[in-house]
């Protein structure tokens, strides 16, 4: 794993007992790869364009959350995950109206280093900008790229598609209508998302408890 300063997502790392998942295991890095020779469909994710609402742009870049003292320790947090992908974003609306922003669900966010994992939800959110102004955001996500790095401050991500991908579309379909904002559920739904992303399909046992949610 690389050196960085302490990060705030690692105290979720810690509490989910996964820190030896992201970016803490063997498997190699490059297209093609995940897992043990596993064919990796997230090296390059396929699916539909994402937009966001006309008159609403991303102000800066996107980046890594950071360190638990940094400039966007304050800012409201969307979506629920083990904090392995963090992305930080200013969405400003030039609009003379509130305008709502939709993330749906299998929107994936694409690390511009390859050594850092991309991320996805499993759960559409919404964000509402306000006219005129700017809002900034931590974008919480699962990791779709077990054998890569966290999200660091120094990251920077862009919008990828949302998804096509048979395995997170049935995960999707899964926990609809279920109770996903704690971190129980969010531990098995991001080992159910590595189980798609990164182990060859989702099990019949991790199907079931995804089904079992309430």
């Amino acid at each position: 794993m690389r050196v960085a300063r302490r990060h705030w997502q690692y105290a979720l790392l810690i509490l989910a007992g996964s820190l030896a998942a992201c970016g803490g295991d063997s498997h190699p890095t490059g297209p093609g790869l995940g897992g043990e020779d596993v064919p990796h469909p997230f090296e390059h994710p396929t699916g539909t364009p994402f937009a966001l609402p006309a008159g609403v742009s991303v102000n800066g870049e996107m980046t890594g959350a950071g360190a638990i003292d940094g400039p966007c320790a304050a800012a409201d947090k969307v979506g629920t995950s083990l904090g392995f992908v963090a992305v930080c974003m200013t969405l400003h609306n030039a609009n003379s109206t509130d305008t709502t922003v939709v993330f749906p669900a299998g929107l994936v966010l694409i690390a511009t280093d390859t050594a850092t994992q991309n991320g996805t939800q499993v759960t559409a959110r919404e964000v509402r900008v306000p006219a005129g102004r700017d809002t900034t955001i931590v974008y919480n996500l699962f990791c779709v790229n077990a054998h890569r790095n966290p999200s660091f401050e120094s990251d920077r991500f862009t919008f990828g598609p949302v998804s096509d991908n048979a395995g997170l579309l049935e995960i999707i379909g899964l926990v609809q209508g279920k109770s996903v904002d704690n971190l129980n559920a969010a531990d098995l739904i991001q080992g159910a998302v590595w189980e798609v992303s990164d182990d060859g399909g989702l099990t019949d046992g991790t199907r079931a408890q995804l089904k079992a949610l309430p």
